[in-house]
């Protein structure tokens, strides 16, 4: 498991001031971002992943000779003058599943918006019943003073299994009473 260091990151930072997003991109998409920590993973089927945690959001590279895509769900406003593949708003209740053929780069991934806060990443990962072959990249962040649960911080997590070339992703909001879980299979049609 991966842990981030949480130093130098204030409570402050954490308030939902642009709604949160779930964004897919063709191409490696460099968004102007902090990059708090980054981990790398090769898939059974060859397929690369560089998986990076931005505040309290993600970023992932998925990418296969020079095809790449490029996934965020982050709180940031994307840069509107690049087209996204798939692109929504990700609201309580929200629920949203699709499948995405990039040259033969087949992305499935499937986004809910749950009424549930996990303690930590462990909780996170025995909820999805997540084997013991999963690889973790793990970042909590202070607690938030606008919280009702005082005790729980809010953490984002990335929990990647290699040998069935998928990953999941969670990510914790004490002060507005969700998390926003995804699951997502990446394969090749060739």
């Amino acid at each position: 498991m991966i842990s981030c260091n949480p130093s130098n990151f204030s409570s402050k930072e954490l308030t939902l001031s642009h709604p949160i997003t779930f964004s897919l991109f063709q191409g490696k998409h460099k968004a102007p971002v902090t990059v708090l920590c980054t981990a790398f993973w090769v898939l059974a089927n060859g397929i690369e992943l560089e998986a990076s945690i931005i505040g309290q959001s993600h970023r992932i590279y998925c990418t296969q000779g020079n095809d790449c895509v490029t996934e965020y769900i982050a709180c940031t406003p994307m840069d509107a003058d690049i087209k996204a593949l798939d692109s929504m708003s990700l609201e309580p209740g929200t629920r949203h599943a699709n499948s995405q053929n990039i040259s033969g780069l087949i992305y499935e991934y499937q986004i809910e918006v749950v009424p549930i806060l996990f303690d930590d990443m462990s909780a996170y990962c025995q909820a999805i019943s997540a084997g013991p072959q999963v690889e973790i990249l793990q970042r909590q962040f202070p607690h938030h003073p606008e919280s009702a649960n005082k005790g729980q911080n809010p953490f984002t997590g990335i929990a990647v299994d290699p040998s069935a070339n998928q990953f999941y992703t969670v990510h914790t909001y004490p002060e507005s009473q969700f998390s926003i879980i995804s699951r997502t299979r990446i394969h090749c049609s060739m």
